[in-house]
């Protein structure tokens, strides 16, 4: 595998204050795991453009395989069930951690990854289509973390190395591969709290997860550290979305849900505003009364987003909600229609 982004974070978007305390305050912080989840928005892939697969592989007329496969977390297997929710990635610290002068070190693992397939496999030459699977390959090497602050929360970084494994399967279950590749990973600066905010994963006791993607819990780990939440800032009493030296985010929970569609009712008041605030289209005649925001200027379909760029250009109202048009900005949405002449936001 090359160019694969499988998981755990570079962050450095944010300035992040580490808070002194006094040595007593200093907290030791436990052996224990780290759960992170991976957001289902195509910026986690397994890439083969430079190592492709040889043909015949997927079916023996299959041609040469160089695609890139969008994949998305997939929740782990563990016993007891669940108990880590939709966590996808777990990375276990050895030991315990002595804050006591400031700062202190450990030696780390990725002990499972799940990733699936985001769309079904198209490949040329064969017909149906094929699903796949990432994986741990074996035991990962051990790699090493610091962590730095105080009760307070402040920051870690770490090194690591994944080995990774991605099967296939055609459309009667055959397995196909797999294909290999490690992954060095390394983290800087990345913020951590004394505590998770809401839907935050705390499960302190050992459990139990499936490294090898049988289906089968099969190594118990300690659980999650009291008093130490990777991935979560003071800053907000929030997760923040961590970055890696692969192109995808991390999270330290699972993302924000996709937000469901605009109402019928809504997109009608959509075709008004549109319809009244619309202007000639470049190359049409206005005088025969072409470009004027017709009911067809609106897509097909409507977008669902957990988290969109916008600027907010101008807005309507429609009963009790507000319809803003929007544009480059960060700003969250429960709903968007994107249009020909612009996408709106649906705010709450």
């Amino acid at each position: 595998m090359r160019n694969r982004s499988l998981l755990l974070p570079v962050f450095c978007m944010l300035a992040l204050a580490v808070v002194v305390v006094p040595a007593a305050a200093q907290p030791i912080i436990t052996a224990g795991i780290d759960v992170w989840t991976t957001a289902n928005d195509g910026s986690a892939y397994v890439d083969f453009s430079d190592n492709p697969l040889p043909a015949g592989f997927f079916c023996g007329t299959s041609q040469v395989f160089a695609q890139k496969i969008e994949v998305k977390g997939s929740p782990l297997v563990t016993s007891p069930a669940g108990v880590l929710g939709s966590t996808d990635t777990v990375i276990e610290r050895a030991s315990n951690v002595d804050l006591g002068s400031g700062s202190g070190s450990t030696a780390i693992r990725v002990r499972a990854i799940s990733f699936v397939n985001r769309a079904p496999i198209s490949v040329a030459g064969c017909s149906g289509t094929f699903a796949a699977k990432v994986q741990l390959n074996g035991l990962a090497p051990a790699g090493s973390m610091t962590i730095s602050g105080g009760s307070g929360g402040g920051t870690f970084s770490a090194s690591f190395s994944v080995p990774g494994r991605i099967v296939f399967f055609n459309s009667s279950g055959q397995r196909l591969g797999p294909a290999t590749e490690t992954l060095t990973m390394a983290t800087n600066g990345a913020p951590w709290a004394p505590s998770a905010g809401s839907g935050g994963i705390s499960y302190t006791n050992p459990v139990s997860v499936d490294t090898d993607g049988d289906g089968v819990a099969d190594h118990l780990t300690p659980g999650t550290s009291a008093g130490f939440h990777p991935g979560w800032w003071t800053g907000c009493n929030c997760p923040v979305k961590v970055d890696h030296t692969g192109p995808h985010p991390t999270w330290p929970l699972p993302p924000p849900p996709p937000h469901p569609p605009c109402a019928t009712d809504i997109l009608s008041a959509l075709r008004t505003f549109e319809a009244e605030q619309a202007s000639p289209l470049p190359g049409t005649d206005s005088a025969q009364g072409q470009g004027t925001g017709e009911i067809g200027d609106l897509e097909e379909g409507i977008e669902e987003t957990d988290e969109s760029t916008v600027t907010v250009l101008s807005s309507i109202k429609f009963g009790s909600q507000s319809l803003t048009r929007i544009g480059t900005t960060q700003h969250t949405t429960p709903c968007l229609a994107v249009t020909r002449a612009g996408t709106h936001l649906v705010a709450d």
